[in-house]
């Protein structure tokens, strides 16, 4: 938490000083991916950063994503203190004071190395509504927060990601499966019905089918269920324009290392990174000309959402794509449209279904 309020205070010098830099104080887009998604939608919401930008742009990662809170930090933090050495304060002024006395090194916190954490949390820390920051649920802070434009997207295949250590085999479907059903009072009745929707016999007995289902319930439990829910809630919230991508083109030359770790050749988590900034995660390759027609259409649609709170450009009417990409409603809340080598199109149904019912199944789960 004590991170978003260095954000929020990041933003507010932005505000003082962005006309400095010839920027416009009265359009500023936030962006991020992943975890970055995850914090600009929280800085959406919270009162206390929501009215220190005008447009917002979580990639590939929302408030919404299952990993991004965690209720018991307050505990972990005691935890991560006594793993720390200190055990010995009388409140958490003083707790503070020492843990600034802890080297960088021992303190920081990253996603490669072994964390010291219940199994139900993704991350050591993560933000929790805490009273301050997060005032109150995070869906009442959606319904209060001051509606916005709002573009968020994700890649065909997130979870293969996630999966760099994992083969077709019982064992790691098992693995994912529990990984899934974590903080579940009842985890073997998920886990069933999981199985029930991204597993079949027919499913089982092909490595290459196994492997791309595995993908499938990996990529709508880490990030496909928060984008669709953060779709749906915004859409009930406000009357701003919504929009929503699939990015859907992989040049396993351009995904570097990864290319060689992930199971499957798709576009999967950071991926769409390289299309938008010329550098991605792993890799920097030379652009194929497929490659760089995806660079124009992509960097096009943010361009044109930063500056006219459209993809489209200034006249939706006239689209500088070959299709009009059509915002989210009430009645489709998860209408995408989808960046591709070729052709772009609209898609109406996300993902055929598959996480809007796993959306519901999981609810189910975790509320009892």
């Amino acid at each position: 938490n004590n991170g978003l309020w260095d954000q929020t205070a990041a933003l507010r010098w932005i505000n003082e000083n962005i006309e400095a830099f010839g920027g416009n104080k009265s359009n500023i887009t936030l962006l991020g991916q992943s975890a970055g998604g995850a914090c600009v939608d929280m800085l959406h919401c919270s009162p206390h950063s929501t009215g220190l930008f005008h447009k917002v742009i979580p990639m590939a990662g929302t408030a919404e994503c299952r990993w991004a809170f965690y209720k018991n930090m307050p505990e972990q933090c005691r935890t991560k203190a006594a793993r720390l050495g200190i055990t010995d304060f009388e409140n958490s002024k003083e707790l503070l004071e020492k843990l600034r006395a802890v080297p960088a090194d021992k303190f920081g916190v990253n996603i490669y190395k072994k964390l010291d954490k219940p199994d139900e949390a993704d991350f050591e820390t993560l933000p929790y509504i805490d009273g301050a920051f997060f005032p109150a649920s995070l869906d009442e802070l959606r319904k209060r927060a001051i509606p916005k434009p709002m573009m968020t997207g994700i890649a065909k295949e997130e979870g293969l990601m996630f999966l760099t250590d994992k083969k077709p085999t019982l064992k790691h479907l098992n693995d994912v499966i529990a990984l899934a059903t974590r903080g579940v009072e009842d985890r073997d009745a998920l886990a069933k019905e999981l199985r029930s929707l991204y597993i079949t016999d027919e499913i089982l007995a092909d490595k290459d089918k196994l492997m791309r289902a595995m993908a499938n319930l990996v990529s709508d439990d880490s990030i496909n269920a928060g984008t669709l829910e953060f779709c749906r809630k915004t859409v009930e919230n406000q009357d701003e324009p919504v929009f929503i991508y699939l990015f859907d083109h992989c040049n396993a030359r351009a995904m570097g290392m990864l290319g060689w770790m992930v199971p499957i050749l798709d576009a999967t988590h950071t991926g769409e990174l390289m299309y938008l900034f010329k550098k991605g995660l792993f890799a920097g390759a030379k652009l194929t000309e497929s490659d760089a027609k995806v660079v124009d259409d992509f960097t096009t649609a943010y361009t044109n959402f930063a500056k006219y709170s459209n993809p489209n450009g200034p006249d939706p009417s006239k689209s500088e794509f070959s299709v009009e990409w059509i915002p989210l409603d009430k009645d489709n809340c998860g209408r995408q449209f989808v960046f591709t080598t070729k052709d772009n199109y609209m898609k109406d149904d996300f993902f055929e279904g598959r996480t809007a019912k796993y959306v519901e199944i999981a609810a189910k789960h975790r509320s009892s």
